[in-house]
């Protein structure tokens, strides 16, 4: 019973990620590049096999701290106060609406929180968990008499651009449901550097 209950765990943790969609649709006007994918890394196989994997040599690797901000679609990088890194980033439809009040309103959080967890996905490539929602959060939420929701990660990009060939087109756009996107190679650079609890803080 004990060894059923670890294998639909693991399969849970594995597959369970809050922006569960298939993400954004590829341009009308496709590159005909966007075809030439290799749709066999979004495998769950190929995520597990991978799932430990450390880059010491890295700038990243040591980094201690995730700086997002919204309106600046950016997404910095810190190790001991030096900036390291910084992305460009894809959020969620509304979220320059504002902070995050409802589950299903499509808006990216505002305020501090940490990396808690390493998510595959065979949609969305990889994924990093963010400590959505704290306690200030709930309540706001409740105020309004809504659920907060949660599941809000940091992932890669859709299946179709798993080349990274459509990032240009994917970049200008905000897509997801509530979570941060960044291109397959940032996910992956984050994935195997960024240690759980590393804080993140999103503004405005």
């Amino acid at each position: 019973m004990k060894f059923i209950y670890y294998v639909v765990a693991t399969f849970v943790l594995f597959l369970s990620i809050g922006c569960s969609n298939k993400g954004i649709s590829p341009p009308k006007k496709a590159d005909s590049n966007l075809s030439d994918i290799n749709s066999s890394m979004y495998a769950l196989s190929y995520c597990q096999s991978h799932f430990d994997i450390e880059d010491i040599n890295d700038p990243l690797y040591g980094a201690d701290k995730i700086v997002v901000y919204k309106k600046e679609h950016k997404m910095l990088v810190y190790r001991k106060g030096e900036l390291v890194e910084t992305f460009p980033v894809s959020m969620g439809k509304n979220a320059l609406l504002g902070d995050k009040i409802a589950e299903g309103d499509y808006r990216t959080p505002i305020g501090n929180y940490r990396i808690i967890n390493k998510k595959c996905h065979e949609r969305l490539y990889r994924a990093l968990s963010i400590s959505f929602p704290n306690q200030q959060d709930i309540q706001e939420s409740k105020k309004q008499g809504k659920s907060s929701g949660g599941g809000i990660t940091i992932h890669g990009q859709p299946i179709w651009n798993a080349n990274g060939n459509g990032d240009a087109y994917t970049l200008t756009q905000d897509w997801t449901e509530g979570c941060i996107a960044v291109t397959n190679v940032a996910m992956e650079r984050l994935w195997n550097t960024i240690k759980m609890s590393t804080e993140i803080e999103i503004y405005p």
